[in-house]
């Protein structure tokens, strides 16, 4: 836990959340968590979140954790596939530990998704464990033990769908 706020605070640092924003988080089961459990970190400067999970257990939870701490009407939580979502575009999606599932062939259309999703001046933080090296892959260990049925992208797979798409990569 205390880890996770850590990282949790690494990541709304980084992406300098505005009071006014509406934000979704895809798939994040640590967002996901400290939004339902911490007040602070739901109220941070008054934002409305969105979480989407294919999870239905992540989901109850979190639901449940939200109401009891009064916060449901500003943190959300829905039984969403990102390919499906149609909303009033966010002014900062965030996704972390979601993307080794995409698989190559996706990753066009899940940047699309995350472009259709926001605001013309939004930002996104796309979290992913990436190689350093050539596309390849993934190593049986990982595969088993870490992701699995995951896919660990080279940083030269993932550039060409985001400029394909009219995003732009800054950090």
């Amino acid at each position: 836990p205390g880890d996770d706020r850590a990282e949790i605070d690494e990541i709304l640092n980084a992406m300098s959340i505005p009071m006014t924003d509406r934000i979704l988080t895809v798939y994040f089961n640590q967002l996901m968590r400290v939004h339902s459990e911490d007040p602070a970190a739901a109220e941070m400067a008054g934002v409305d979140c969105t979480g989407i999970t294919l999870s239905h257990e992540q989901h109850d939870i979190s639901e449940d954790r939200a109401a009891k701490r009064g916060l449901s009407d500003r943190v959300r939580f829905k039984l969403q596939d990102y390919r499906t979502m149609k909303a009033k575009p966010f002014d900062r999606i965030v996704s972390v530990g979601m993307f080794e599932h995409v698989g190559a062939p996706h990753y066009r259309a899940y940047f699309q998704a995350v472009r259709d999703l926001m605001t013309e001046e939004g930002v996104a933080l796309i979290h992913t464990i990436g190689r350093n090296e050539h596309p390849g892959i993934t190593s049986p260990f990982i595969r088993k033990y870490i992701f699995p049925g995951g896919y660990i992208p080279a940083l030269s797979e993932i550039a060409k769908p985001v400029e394909r798409v009219g995003l732009f990569v800054t950090d």
